[in-house]
């Protein structure tokens, strides 16, 4: 409700005076969070480009490491230990 409210507001779909009552009424009624408590999401993408890199165009994990500014033991915590290890293709 509050991401409705927002974009309304921003679009100037609801007057500024409309928008101060309803974020009002909305945090009265408890709107402040939301109705069913959300997972954190697992970024993917940035999973699946070092996976590429590592099976499909043949990069080793020293390259790896490497272009990212980082030791290979830095590049193994932060890339490859989250979500499990990687899938050999």
């Amino acid at each position: 409700m509050r991401s409705l409210l927002r974009r309304a507001q921003e679009f100037g779909y609801i007057s500024e005076r409309n928008a101060r009552y309803l974020w009002m009424r909305l945090s009265s009624l408890g709107g402040t969070t939301e109705p069913v408590p959300l997972e954190p999401e697992r970024p993917a993408f940035v999973r699946s480009l070092v996976e590429r890199h590592l099976h499909e165009f043949k990069y080793s994990m020293r390259d790896m490491a490497a272009l990212l500014h980082q030791n290979v033991d830095e590049f193994k915590a932060e890339y490859l230990l989250h979500g499990g290890p990687l899938r050999m293709a």
